[in-house]
């Protein structure tokens, strides 16, 4: 929560103060967040046990969850960069 109300903080800063490094921060921080939420949904998700649909388990959900976790961490640094130039 706090990581959260931060992360918002330094982008509403960074938003009204023109700094593109308090935007880079917030949006760090909000990253955090959702990289936490993603883990914890992964494993939640990885922890189901085998049914008709998923003969094997769910054991795949925290590869498809890091993944997905990069490609938004790729893509913000990618816009902070492009922001920044």
């Amino acid at each position: 929560m706090t990581t959260t109300v931060m992360g918002a903080a330094e982008i509403l800063a960074g938003v009204l103060f023109g700094s593109i490094a308090f935007i880079a921060a917030g949006v760090d921080a909000l990253s955090d967040t959702a990289t936490s939420a993603g883990v914890f949904a992964g494993l939640t998700v990885s922890k189901r046990r085998a049914d008709r649909g998923h003969p094997y388990g769910h054991r795949q959900a925290e590869t498809l969850a890091s993944m997905a976790l990069a490609i938004v961490l790729a893509l913000a640094g990618a816009r902070i960069a492009f922001s920044a130039g």
